[in-house]
């Protein structure tokens, strides 16, 4: 959805959108009580009595490491999740999928996600206009699409070439700008883990 939010007919939306508003809300919320960092890694959390009290962090660009302590602490780092709760006794139920993205450019400018389909017609991935142009001023779209349980994340041709030619019975013109594919956090039914864990 445009706004960042979750439909029904949508398990996700604008990630960007999404955690700015999440952060402007959260900072309207709680004021000065809330430290949103970026440039570190979270090492460590402490407990203390069963609750999360602490969390030592490495600066991403030395070797510098700092005790933050607070009153709440949001976890969400997807798949580096797991493994942190994990070492504290919190269940963590994220789940690595492997799924392949690809980006095109074309001159055809959609202001909608586009549902890419198999030649049975049957769904399988998305193509989703993207806010910025490419240098020739066509329109970027991100398509991506399948799951796959596999722990290397080494490019699977065949799912990339099958997003591009479903995306092509709607936009002929387009011309593949990159592919990757990555694993994605992913829980049991798709949905964000909200709530203390105590």
């Amino acid at each position: 959805s445009i706004d960042g939010t979750v439909a029904q007919m949508d398990s996700s939306g604008d990630v960007d959108l999404f955690c700015r508003q999440l952060i402007g809300s959260m900072r309207t919320a709680y004021g000065d009580r809330l430290d949103v960092v970026a440039g570190e890694e979270v090492e460590t959390l402490h407990s203390r009595n069963g609750v999360i009290c602490g969390a030592t962090t490495k600066a991403t660009d030395s070797s510098d490491r700092r005790l933050r302590t607070g009153d709440a602490f949001v976890v969400a780092l997807g798949n580096a999740s797991y493994p942190l709760c994990n070492a504290m006794g919190v269940a963590c139920p994220v789940y690595p999928a492997k799924g392949h993205l690809v980006t095109v450019a074309s001159e055809i400018d959609r202001s909608h996600n586009l549902t890419l389909h198999d030649d049975g017609g049957g769904g399988f991935g998305y193509a989703a206009p993207m806010a910025f142009r490419d240098n020739q001023g066509r329109r970027c779209y991100r398509l991506s699409g399948f799951v796959d349980f596999e722990l290397h994340v080494d490019i699977n041709h065949r799912r990339v070439n099958a997003l591009v030619n479903a995306c092509r019975k709607y936009l002929p013109d387009l011309e593949v700008v990159d592919a990757s594919c990555c694993h994605r956090p992913v829980s049991a039914d798709d949905r964000p883990l909200i709530g203390p864990t105590k």
